[in-house]
């Protein structure tokens, strides 16, 4: 910790959870969807970018979506 209280930033490596990723689970509510649902196209780039910003695993479902 700095003397502000703030935690370092983890590098996005270390987010990237390949032995239990979040998209399954997403993928699994998308097919019990009632309303219809796009899947989109992600830029692997700005994907990891924005998993390093918010600094939350692909484990958790909101950073599995990126």
């Amino acid at each position: 910790m700095n003397v502000f209280g703030q935690q370092k930033q983890r590098p996005v490596e270390s987010l990237i959870n390949r032995e239990d990723p979040g998209w399954p689970l997403v993928l699994e509510w998308i097919e019990k969807a009632t309303n219809s649902v796009e899947i989109l196209p992600a830029d692997s780039l700005r994907a990891r970018q924005a998993i390093y910003d918010i600094q939350v695993t692909t484990f958790n479902f909101s950073a599995a979506c990126f």
